[in-house]
């Protein structure tokens, strides 16, 4: 399998433990990360977790990835990387810090 595939296929698993989880709050934040990304409204604060999960799964599979140089890989990378920050425990400043600027990288300010 490809690299980009094997990429796609981890985030989605990290989406699901997300989602059955019930870390409905990550994964608002993972959505609302993507939001400069995608066109169209962003799901809202009372969105469930299976709507968010749908959301950053269609921006993963969206047009607008595929057409890029490098298919979304470093987009995707970045995305992947969220999720790992996201899920490890708060050690404080530090780590909310570099949360941020994995969000600002994928956002693309």
């Amino acid at each position: 399998m490809s690299a980009l595939h094997d990429l796609k296929w981890e985030i989605q698993r990290g989406l699901h433990l997300l989602t059955s989880a019930h870390s409905k709050d990550i994964l608002y934040k993972l959505a609302e990360s993507l939001q400069d990304e995608v066109e169209g409204e962003t799901p809202g604060a009372e969105s469930t977790e299976v709507e968010l999960f749908d959301f950053i799964v269609d921006y993963m599979r969206s047009p607008q990835l595929k057409i890029l140089e490098d298919q979304g890989m470093s987009h995707l990378l970045a995305l992947h990387d969220l999720i790992t920050e996201l899920q490890l425990p708060s050690a404080g400043g530090e780590e909310d810090a570099q949360v941020f600027e994995v969000i600002i990288i994928i956002s693309g300010r």
